[in-house]
């Protein structure tokens, strides 16, 4: 894919413009031309599959009653649907770090955290033929995080792609790699990206530690000299999805060779927007689509 335009998908919906992981967010991806849309997936205690990025209610976003929550919330797996829909998630708690981040943001009052199924719905109805989901499993290894069972998640999100007719518009994401191992096995010819980041604030590769990471085993950076793209290709992945400042140009070299889409994220700046665009990947995902048409 050299060369051509990339993919401009939008993080959360056009989570720069409104409430992340809200429909209207998601309408507002579609308003603003992006290629497609990037958002998480959770299990309800009761089973119900929500799209909603936090492991926890976050009190950066939630309010309950009309009034703000003042410390983290239940974990999204500990609370039914009904508990979930209680929670005002129309708007940007005042002053916050999103809040300052965000100076085009439009809030939307009353909305909540919609199902999986309301968000299929609206891709079906209302986006454009050919729009892409990227679809994050958010969930972990166990004991990493209060994430629901990553397998149970995992058949949640195929079983409903393949009700809704949207598995050719899907590419399926996680940091959690054996979830994709598995849906490539439920779901031959499944599209996976496998997601990547080095940072100090999250690494699921984990190159220096003594034995396997969780978040790839069985595959290990050690086994591969390092080369992420290498482990993916062996993985039976589609793309690699890469925290943008972890790619270089000889990464990006590495991961042509073994023919993977790469994509970037998540892109919130002019100057990494620019800097995506000139690097020449595949995939931009951003909470600023408009910035790109």
């Amino acid at each position: 894919m050299a060369g051509k335009k990339p993919l401009i998908i939008a993080h959360r919906g056009a989570s720069g413009l409104a409430p992340e992981n809200t429909l209207p967010a998601f309408r507002a991806a579609i308003a603003a031309g992006a290629d497609g849309i990037e958002f998480d997936v959770q299990l309800t205690r009761d089973g119900q599959a929500v799209v909603v990025h936090d492991f926890d209610i976050s009190k950066e976003w939630a309010r309950l009653d009309g009034r703000w929550i003042d410390a983290k919330g239940p974990a999204v797996r500990d609370l039914t649907l009904a508990d979930i829909r209680r929670y005002n998630v129309g708007r940007l708690r005042p002053f916050s770090q999103y809040d300052k981040r965000y100076p085009d943001y439009v809030p939307a009052d009353n909305a909540t955290i919609p199902t999986l199924r309301e968000v299929l719905a609206l891709v079906r109805d209302e986006a454009p033929p050919g729009f892409q989901m990227w679809l994050e499993l958010k969930v972990a290894p166990a004991g990493e995080a209060a994430a629901s069972d990553p397998i149970a998640t995992a058949r949640a999100a195929l079983a409903a792609l393949q009700e809704f007719g949207l598995v050719q518009q899907t590419v399926l994401i996680s940091f959690y790699w054996p979830a994709l191992y598995y849906s490539q096995r439920q779901l031959p010819g499944l599209r996976t990206g496998y997601l990547s980041s080095e940072r100090p604030w999250g690494n699921n590769i984990q190159a220096h530690r003594p034995d396997r990471s969780p978040w790839t085993a069985p595959f290990d950076a050690a086994d591969y000299g390092g080369d992420i793209p290498a482990m993916i290709r062996a993985a039976g992945g589609y793309a690699w999805s890469v925290y943008h400042l972890d790619l270089t140009p000889e990464r990006l070299a590495q991961a042509r060779s073994q023919g993977l889409t790469v994509g970037v994220w998540t892109i919130r700046e002019h100057p990494e927007a620019d800097a995506a665009l000139a690097a020449g990947v595949d995939v931009i995902t951003t909470d600023r689509p408009d910035w790109f048409r």
